[in-house]
């Protein structure tokens, strides 16, 4: 039997009112050889119903579940070990591709011979679908290549930042499996684990194929998803998990990168600071607040640094803060 040509990962929890959509613009595409891997991690809702209907009807789809709800690491490792494909790419449950994505990627691994190949990202802003922001704007050219130490200075631990970490790269499944890759699943992680994911990858290949052109749509606009929303425990799991990348990595080969893998970690803890008195204020908790900032009071300098580098963050904070409060109020007089 011929090899995929390409295998699409999706792990998926609570994402029965997305999960369809981001399946079928995988059988869409227009490069018929795929297979899409869905995992579901112990979904609340219907998710594994709606993924089991999809195989039923197009073979190409084949599910898989996770024994303990354990994060999308854990779920796409299981799928990674699944897969048949020559290639392996991600999406996410609430996402979808463009229909020339997989054909466009695959062309751009056959002329430049690359291993790892990402394109640019649509960010979805409004529920019809529309978008006013790419994950790099400007991009120089069509095709580029960027090295380890371009992704690592383009995935900056701040919220203004243009986070290549969410970057769903089209890789060459030898790599992964010569050099036994794959996710952090040490935890139940939900922040980060893909921007690891591929620093380890890089660390073989040290530069990838970046396509300017979006092929992929990545919806944020749906307040009320759980995979785009992170608490303070998650960014302490990020913290555990870039120290345990910090300790595979050998200083040695390469004193610059090692230097931005060493400023990533310090970069991760001011931010846990700032979220642990950003966070209460948001459910205008002010006792909480103010006995973090008794703990820890240069994490005001944080917050007013934050409030200076990025003003328009007031405004989604108020209306997030406001909301939180009314929900809180609905609850309350039922």
């Amino acid at each position: 039997m011929s090899q995929t040509r390409v295998s699409v990962i999706i792990p998926a929890f609570n994402a029965e009112a997305y999960l369809e959509q981001a399946v079928q613009s995988v059988l869409a595409q227009t490069m018929g050889d795929v297979e899409v891997l869905v995992v579901d991690d112990c979904s609340l809702d219907e998710t594994l119903g709606v993924a089991n209907r999809l195989a039923a009807r197009d073979a190409r789809v084949r599910v898989y579940q996770s024994a303990a709800n354990r994060g999308p690491g854990h779920a796409r490792n299981i799928a990674l070990q699944a897969a048949n494909g020559e290639w392996v790419t991600m999406l996410d449950a609430d996402d979808w591709y463009d229909r020339e994505r997989l054909a466009t990627l695959l062309e751009v691994a056959n002329n430049t011979g690359a291993n790892i190949i990402a394109d640019n990202q649509r960010f979805i802003t409004a529920a019809d679908g529309s978008w006013n922001k790419l994950l790099i704007e400007n991009s120089a050219g069509a095709v580029r290549y960027l090295s380890m130490e371009d992704y690592l200075r383009g995935d900056r631990v701040n919220r203004a930042s243009r986070n290549l970490g969410l970057l769903k790269p089209f890789i060459r499944r030898s790599l992964l499996t010569q050099h036994n890759i794959g996710y952090d699943d040490n935890k139940k992680l939900s922040i980060g684990e893909d921007f690891y994911f591929l620093l380890e990858c890089l660390q073989y290949e040290r530069q990838m194929v970046f396509v300017s052109t979006p092929h992929y749509n990545y919806r944020v606009y749906d307040p009320s998803m759980l995979t785009k929303r992170q608490t303070v425990d998650s960014y302490i799991d990020w913290k555990n998990m870039h120290a345990r990348f910090a300790q595979k990595f050998d200083a040695q080969e390469d004193s610059t990168v090692a230097a931005l893998i060493e400023a990533r970690g310090h970069d991760i803890e001011r931010y846990i600071q700032f979220r642990r008195i950003v966070d209460p204020l948001k459910f205008w908790d002010f006792a909480e607040f103010f006995r973090q900032v008794k703990a820890n009071p240069k994490s005001l300098i944080l917050l007013l640094n934050g409030v200076a580098f990025d003003p328009g963050s007031i405004v989604l904070f108020l209306r997030y803060s406001v909301r939180n409060v009314r929900q809180r109020l609905s609850l309350s007089l039922r």
